[in-house]
């Protein structure tokens, strides 16, 4: 189940960014199903959660997340295995859906530092966990790291184009509040 799980949440990612939202909600739905299978048919092995933990936060289509329950299932990983980068990453990503900003932060910075991959993407959700804080050079900073390790390493990952699209978004959001804001006046 869990091979089948990434395979068809590798789809459902594929098919999103052709724009194919009804064959990717299939896909990612049937990701989900596996998910939930390999974390109910070995409740005893702690990594059977990371699917369901990842899919539940990280799942690009909303209508399929529940950051609430990924959340739930990575701190029972993180129990048990402290030093799990993926329980660290779903947990960072599942706080920053619920808008956990400094909790998110915090997770997101120590997956970056135990994990010796997939730093591209926890840099993208510290850009978005940072910007909901307001601050926003540092999400610049994260963001602008990001781009680079991407374009460096993987620069038509499907998942990291996602993620890319939701911080540039986010960003672009801020900047242009910030243009329409009056600048400040001096005060007596």
């Amino acid at each position: 189940p869990r091979t089948f799980a990434w395979a068809y949440y590798s789809l459902g990612v594929a098919l999103d960014a052709l724009d194919r939202p009804l064959e990717a909600a299939d896909a990612f739905r049937q990701a989900l199903q596996y998910a939930e299978s390999y974390a109910q048919e070995f409740p005893e092995n702690l990594q059977s959660l990371d699917p369901l933990a990842w899919l539940l936060a990280g799942i690009p289509a909303p209508q399929f997340r529940d950051p609430q329950r990924s959340t739930e299932l990575a701190k029972s990983q993180l129990q048990r295995m402290p030093l799990s980068s993926r329980a660290w990453i779903a947990l960072g990503v599942a706080q920053y859906r619920l808008g956990h900003s400094e909790d998110a932060v915090q997770s997101l910075e120590r997956a970056d530092e135990l994990a010796n991959d997939a730093k591209t993407g926890v840099h993208f959700f510290l850009a978005m966990a940072h910007c909901q804080l307001g601050q926003h050079d540092q999400a610049r900073r994260w963001y602008a790291q990001a781009v680079s390790s991407m374009e460096k390493n993987q620069p038509k990952h499907p998942e990291l184009l996602n993620f890319r699209n939701e911080a540039h978004a986010l960003l672009e959001r801020i900047a242009q509040n910030e243009a329409a804001e009056p600048p400040a006046t001096p005060t007596d």
